[in-house]
């Protein structure tokens, strides 16, 4: 499995609350984080970044295929692709001039996701910080000129990997499970958007969850989990897209350390 970035954002305090105690807004600065799995058979990626769909905002994104030409893949070599949610930094790389990027591959994604943003007239029912977003979404969803694959909340995908609904910051978000061997890892996508902030309070949530209070529940009990179990994962909004571990510490904070290798 290959980390493959397709840049960074920098977001303002405002977009988190509660802001946390005893420290002064500042703007985070995160990651925008894809991978690749090859599997022997098939090359699969997860989430596709943002294409140029956010570089007017976001002028350092857009970056991934770049990043696969790096790592020697060509976008028709690619046979998957696993979406985490639908938020346009994930599936805006999907398309490029109005044809297919990955014209070869087979698009997963979760039921509950594809039906939330499908639905007639979504930008008038979320919040208004959330409908230019929900346009730009439904504008990509018209345009996906792929096979796509919509399963149900926790799918098997094969050859070690599936996925799990982490619901809140979507209403179906998942986080995907590699696995090979005895060794695992957990891509939590967007669990968390900054790291620095919801390492040390996982109640912290961002401007775009649909389901804040869901969100958090969700990020806590990860954190828990993967804390409790000794479990690598990675996420989309950190700064490396590379394994991490994670380890409580006093109240309900966790402090999280790089991997070099797994």
């Amino acid at each position: 499995m290959t980390a493959l970035s397709d840049g960074h954002f920098d977001l303002p305090p405002a977009a988190f609350s509660p802001q946390p105690e005893a420290t002064s807004p500042q703007m985070q600065y995160v990651g925008a984080n894809a991978w690749l799995i090859e599997t022997g058979t098939r090359r699969m990626l997860v989430d596709t970044g943002s294409g140029s769909t956010l570089r007017g905002k976001y002028p350092d994104t857009g970056h991934l295929p770049m990043a696969l030409a790096r790592a020697g893949v060509m976008p028709d070599q690619i046979t998957d692709i696993l979406i985490t949610h639908m938020h346009a930094d994930h599936i805006g790389g999907l398309m490029h001039g109005g044809a297919a990027r990955y014209p070869n591959a087979m698009l997963h994604v979760c039921e509950v996701e594809w039906r939330y943003w499908a639905a007639p007239e979504r930008a008038q029912r979320v919040a208004p910080a959330q409908r230019p977003l929900a346009n730009l979404i439904a504008g990509l969803m018209d345009q996906m000129a792929y096979r796509i694959a919509v399963h149900n909340p926790n799918g098997d995908i094969g050859q070690g990997i599936w996925l799990e609904a982490a619901p809140g910051h979507t209403p179906g978000h998942q986080i995907v499970h590699v696995s090979s061997g005895t060794d695992s890892l957990l891509l939590l996508g967007d669990v968390l958007i900054s790291g620095p902030l919801q390492f040390a309070q996982p109640d912290i949530h961002y401007v775009l969850d649909s389901d804040p209070a869901q969100a958090a529940a969700t990020r806590s009990a990860l954190f828990d989990r993967i804390a409790t179990d000794d479990l690598a994962f990675a996420a989309t909004h950190l700064l490396h897209g590379g394994p991490h571990r994670l380890t409580a510490r006093a109240g309900t904070g966790y402090r999280a350390e790089e991997m070099h290798a797994i």
